[in-house]
């Protein structure tokens, strides 16, 4: 059937069925945009080398970190 016959048939514009029919396809479209994303990749890591010990840290300053931590790249 027609959209201009579909029109006749229930009384209503053809302005207006197109009209809400742009409102239902946008609305579909929005909630569809979260189930459609990429996949992302893997995260990637790199094994840092030792830092250097301190002679003083004190409590303003963080824990050192020690050898051997791996961290993830950002």
């Amino acid at each position: 059937m027609s959209v201009r016959g579909w029109c006749a048939e229930h009384n209503i514009s053809a302005k207006t069925y197109y009209r809400r029919e742009k409102e239902i396809l946008s609305s579909a479209a929005t909630e569809l945009v979260p189930a459609v994303s990429a996949p992302q990749p893997p995260a990637a890591f790199v094994e840092l080398s030792p830092l250097p010990e301190r002679q003083t840290a004190g409590p303003h300053q963080g824990p050192l970190l020690g050898a051997g931590w791996i961290y993830p790249v950002v």
